[in-house]
């Protein structure tokens, strides 16, 4: 429905725009809402799984649109809250803390972490978690087909612009002449006149070369009927005498 499109947009643009904490506080200490590209992507997914969840049942959709989207909006929202607070911060804080950890445990130097660019490395293991993720949430919820059906519409475009504009093959002034559309149909109805002349006396030919054997097979047969009553005549005259 429209409700929940319109409610799930508004509650990224509070979350992700506004940065508007509603429901929870990201704990100071753990991480910063900031925008980055392992948050975004995270986020992204978040949405993805939301956009395909119906939170009222059938049901009750037959309650007023606005009251819907008022209560799938704060539902969104503490969705999106409870996924980026409460699960994405602490993942990070549990990665940085769990590195730091094991450079410490493996040398009593403090300055190691920072010599092997720690922060990096678990950035970009972060940043790898958050993109497999939003993989498997597209695959599961559908959005790869709509991506390539996208992409198919969009390289179908792009090939009939690319036809139209490239130029066409001009033929020399002798071999191709413009012709105007009334010239090609008279051309085109002579010629059907012609066919119809040619066709039809070859049709009265034939006729007229059938009309002779035709002649020929009836007298035929009225000299062999004239032969038969001449001799049926004559056997009947034998028999009186």
């Amino acid at each position: 429905m429209m409700s929940s499109k319109v409610a799930l947009s508004l509650a990224v643009l509070l979350h992700l725009g506004l940065k508007i904490q509603v429901f929870m506080d990201p704990p100071p200490e753990c991480c910063s809402l900031s925008l980055n590209l392992r948050s975004v992507l995270f986020l992204a997914s978040i949405v993805m799984y939301l956009s395909t969840t119906r939170i009222f049942p059938r049901r009750y959709r037959k309650l007023p649109s606005v009251a819907i989207a008022v209560v799938e909006f704060f539902c969104f929202l503490l969705a999106i809250e409870f996924g980026m607070v409460v699960f994405w911060c602490r993942f990070e804080a549990f990665m940085f803390k769990m590195l730091d950890c094991l450079v410490a445990s493996r040398t009593s130097s403090p300055t190691l972490y920072a010599d092997i660019s720690g922060d990096k490395l678990v950035e970009f293991v972060l940043t790898l978690c958050a993109f497999l993720t939003f993989i498997c949430t597209a695959i599961a919820t559908g959005y790869v087909n709509l991506g390539a059906q996208v992409y198919d519409t969009i390289i179908e475009k792009l090939q009939g612009l690319a036809e139209r504009v490239r130029p066409r093959p001009v033929c020399p002034a002798h071999l191709c002449q413009p012709v105007d559309e009334g010239e090609g149909s008279e051309d085109a109805t002579e010629f059907s006149m012609r066919n119809s002349r040619t066709r039809s006396p070859s049709r009265a030919d034939d006729e007229f070369g059938e009309q002779p054997g035709r002649r020929l097979r009836a007298r035929s047969r009225t000299v062999n009927y004239s032969g038969f009553a001449r001799r049926t005549g004559r056997s009947s005259s034998r028999r009186r005498n």
